[in-house]
């Protein structure tokens, strides 16, 4: 076929302008060819065809002309070569150039990878972006994109009851929610696209591999071998069939959890080209990836799973990102090999009841593999993969990937078992089923693999009970049960409940959140006398009144040895797909009960939450060492285990050591003697009550009822407050209305805030009024209320008071404290004599309208007052309030910005 042809009248053709710009990258050392044609893609020609190292493959589209139009069809033909190359670019040459040699590596032209903006570059920099565009391709981040692009094009192929086949071979529920079986469709090809990055990585060991007894039958093996290489399997006519063979055969060696899984997906749906395109696009692009798949390990698999997946909502899977595992496991596993039950290596077991895609196993792999004394090594790997390590989940296209992702521990080992299982979760024979939280009676339901065998076993199990555990090593789902229930039946989902009931109904958690139950399933896994639990855990939930009672009860046979906290206001989060603060938390079994006292606990506040994992080595060294006061971009603070037993995590939410040890003296330490808020007064109501009975108005009704709507900080600026809204009862709701106005008050403290822009810690109104982001605090006695009030509203617009408020508030987001009401009515204020009352009331009338700056602002004239009046009436040192002021100024939950040493 010759070459296209394009009419342009304004001078040179684009054919012409493509050799030129292949000869070009040429000189700048690429492998490039234009108007080039491979076998599969149609015939269709690539504008330039440029071949890179490791079977890697880039496409440049490009078009003449800088207007929007000649753009989008410059990226539309790039996204178009994507079923047969790595990555694609997209090119505009300009207007101006009218001859092929006016084309030199110095022309301006606009270029565009698919996954970023248009630059304007040149062809020596477009060398550049071809040559960056392969490193992206090792990053686990663009190659989960990359891959996902793939994945999401290749479902566009099917037709809605393929995609639900698909789902079908992977025992995927039906759901309602929008574009349900597309993401499904995603899911398996992604299982697809899992099992060939394996062959890919296994093609150059198979050759070695031919095995006597055939895996399949148990019988002497017979066959040809090997198994036909990923490549060759794709460009054929039938790659299904082809993929199929190849898998099939290798199947006589094992690696069942990986291929099994595959086969069947790529079955069962009906055959036509748009299933047979689709499969082989997903296939090229795992064969694109496979060459970094050893850097990549298990950065890959786990993080296209969720970026593909918007299931954590509903099932609590929130993937764990590869720096946070790999931290974990190194701050779990000592460098010298773990105290085991049996002493040895071989009498190690770790489990992960919630794996997901494998990523904590992988990375205690890992660790494992990085302390063993002889190194990383096929046997090794091999005794890691049958014997160590142990996952379950609850979602089959998760454990395949568990599956996959640890069989790259070692690929070249010929493994005959591997510990991932799927446990049953919904109703199977009239009884229901949980999943792993079933180990807590003993043994769980496995379920059949592929129709009538566990995940990797070649006989059916029906049940299994998985023993103790040297380490257990989880992201729990905490999820509640209005969401993690949504894909059953109301009568399912009540019967799911009652069976929770029989297994933890006499256990101190509470049965609406499964976090709690899986905190309880991880004791009753670890060994009764060397375990040791490594989890993911909410920092909301950290000292709130609900997780109490399980970590007291934790606490009677565990202590905690290490607490990792991020202040890195632009990762908060241990885990990829979730947006609220997490903690690393280390707990080991106490060694003697009766008389052993464990040491403090270690918190480690990271100013910079690590990325990748090569960024945490030096983390976890550090704490092994006794060295991580060294490192600048931590802080470190031992804190006493019984201050955790009494629901105390106060170092979490403080980057400044100082703040925690001030607020430790001040308020436990009694240095400043102070009641609970609600001894002096009743707070509330809340504004939850209040939105629910009021809703606002534009005049005023009969009744005069006003409130402090919003806490908005060019209103309520000064301590002296006005009511900002008219409000009314809403329709039926007037008797409850009436019953909430009773309860309104002059001081008012915020229950919503966000500590960047916050202003305030309370104010006073003359008239008495609700609030809907603000709540009242009403004193029980009415001696002297006014002044009271007044007294009151001096100290939580002090250094001191804001620190009281943030004491009893939990960071669920760094800049955003939850504050309930619970804890609202727990906040420190001084146990104040008349005197000090009547003191701290004049210094309110003195400064009652002056506008107060933000907690960020450590000279703040008006709060610098405030301080000092503070001092002085309640015989608190300046200095410590001034110092404190001081590091409050710095810390990331005020500022929003990473912790910096200046002020």
């Amino acid at each position: 076929m010759p070459p296209r042809r394009s009419i342009n009248p304004t001078g040179v053709r684009e054919e012409d302008l493509n050799r030129r710009l292949a000869r070009l990258l040429r000189q700048e050392g690429l492998d490039a060819e234009s108007e080039y044609s491979i076998l599969g893609s149609n015939s269709k020609r690539f504008d330039v065809f440029i071949d890179l190292p490791d079977g890697l493959s880039v496409a440049v589209e490009c078009k003449k002309g800088w207007s929007d139009t000649a753009k989008k069809q410059a990226v539309d033909a790039a996204k178009g070569r994507l079923p047969f190359v790595s990555s694609g670019i997209a090119v505009c040459f300009p207007d101006r150039v009218m001859h092929e040699a006016d084309l030199d590596k110095d022309t301006e032209i606009f270029a565009r990878t698919l996954s970023a903006d248009w630059v304007k570059t040149t062809p020596k920099g477009l060398a550049d972006l071809v040559r960056r565009v392969s490193q992206e391709l090792g990053d686990p981040d663009q190659a989960a994109n990359y891959l996902k692009e793939h994945l999401e094009l290749a479902v566009s192929y099917l037709s809605q009851q393929q995609c639900f086949d698909l789902a079908t071979s992977l025992s995927l529920p039906p759901s309602t929610q929008r574009n349900w079986e597309q993401q499904a469709g995603v899911r398996a090809l992604l299982v697809v696209a899992a099992a060939a990055m394996f062959h890919a990585r296994l093609d150059s060991y198979l050759p070695t591999m031919e095995p006597r007894v055939d895996a399949r039958t148990g019988a002497p093996f017979a066959d040809s071998w090997p198994p036909r290489k990923l490549q060759d399997c794709l460009s054929g006519a039938d790659p299904i069939q082809d993929l199929t063979d190849a898998w099939g055969l290798t199947l006589a060696v094992d690696y069942k959890p990986v291929f099994e899984t595959a086969i069947a997906a790529i079955q069962a749906p009906s055959r036509n080209s748009n299933l047979t395109e689709a499969v082989r696009l997903v296939a090229q692009a795992a064969l694109s990836l496979a060459g970094g798949l050893a850097a990549l390990r298990h950065d890959l698999l786990g993080r296209i799973f969720h970026k593909v997946l918007d299931t954590a909502r509903y099932d609590g899977s929130f993937y764990t990102s590869t720096a946070a595992a790999t931290l974990l496991a190194g701050l779990a596993i000592a460098p010298n090999l773990p105290e085991t039950a049996g002493g040895g290596l071989q009498d190690l077991r770790i489990i992960d009841p919630a794996c997901g895609t494998g990523t904590l196993l992988m990375a205690a792999a890992e660790r494992l593999q990085d302390i063993h004394p002889g190194g990383r090594s096929p046997l090794l790997g091999k005794e890691l993969l049958e014997n160590i390590l142990h996952g379950y989940d609850i979602n089959l296209s998760a454990t395949h990937m568990a599956a996959t992702t640890l069989g790259l521990v070692s690929p070249e080992v010929k493994f005959n078992k591997i510990n991932i299982h799927e446990c049953f979760f919904g109703i199977k024979n009239d009884r229901a089923h949980v999943g792993s939280l079933e180990f807590y009676g003993g043994q769980a339901s496995l379920n059949a693999w592929p129709t009538s065998k566990q995940i990797d076993a070649q006989e059916e199990q029906q049940v299994h009970a998985p023993g103790e555990h040297d380490l257990v090593i989880m992201n729990p789902p905490f999820t509640r049960d209005s969401l993690r229930h949504d894909q059953f039946s109301k009568a399912e989902e009540r019967a799911m409940q009652k069976r929770e009931k029989e297994l933890f109904g006499n256990s101190p958690a509470r049965l609406s959140h499964s976090g709690g139950l899986f905190l309880l399933l991880g004791e009753k896994l670890t060994d009764s006398k060397t375990g040791c639990m490594a989890l993911i855990y909410p920092a909301a939930s950290a000292g709130a009144p609900s997780a109490t009672p399980v970590w007291q009860h934790l606490l009677k046979t565990f202590w905690v040895e290490v607490v990792v906290a991020s202040h890195d206001p632009t990762r908060i989060y241990f885990s990829e797909n979730t947006s609220i603060s997490e903690l690393l938390i280390v707990l080991r079994r106490r060694k003697d009960i009766s008389s052993w006292q464990p040491p403090d606990a270690k918190f480690i506040r990271l100013s910079h939450n690590p990325k990748h994992p090569s960024q945490t080595i030096p983390i976890y060294d550090a704490y092994h060492n006794g060295t991580l006061f060294r490192l600048s971009e931590t802080s470190l603070y031992d804190w006493p285990q019984a201050r955790i037993q009494q629901g105390n995590w106060l170092p979490v939410k403080f980057f400044s050591n100082y703040l925690v040890k001030t607020i430790e003296n001040w308020f436990s330490g009694q240095e400043i003697p102070t009641q609970p808020l609600e001894d002096l007064a009743h707070v509330g109501p809340g504004g939850r009550d209040v939105h629910s009975a009021f809703r606002k108005s534009e005049t005023s009704s009969t009744h005069g009822y006003r409130a402090l709507w919003n806490n908005d900080t060019t209103v309520t600026d000064s301590m002296q407050a006005n009511p900002d809204t008219y409000i009314e009862p809403k329709d039926i709701k007037s008797k409850k209305a009436e019953e909430l106005w009773k309860k309104r008050g002059n001081l008012l403290i915020p229950i919503r805030f966000s500590t960047t822009s916050m202003l305030l810690g309370a104010v006073w109104s003359t008239a008495s009024i609700l609030g809907a982001g603000w709540v009242p605090v009403r004193p029980k006695r009415q001696e002297n209320r006014v002044n009271l009030e007044k007294a009151v509203c001096i100290w939580l617009n002090s250094t001191p008071g804001i620190l009281a408020q943030l004491f009893c508030s939990n960071f669920k987001k760094l800049v955003y404290p939850n504050m309930t009401m619970e804890g609202q009515r727990n906040i420190p204020v001084p146990d104040m004599t008349a005197t000090q009352i009547d003191q701290l009331a004049d210094v309110f009338d003195q400064y009652a309208e002056v506008k107060q700056d933000r907690f960020r602002y450590a000279d703040s004239p008006a709060r610098t007052a405030l301080d000092a009046a503070i001092a002085e009436v309640l015989n608190i040192p300046k200095h410590e309030i001034d110092q404190a002021r001081r590091e409050l100024a710095k810390e990331p939950a005020i500022t929003g910005k990473r912790y910096t040493s200046s002020p």
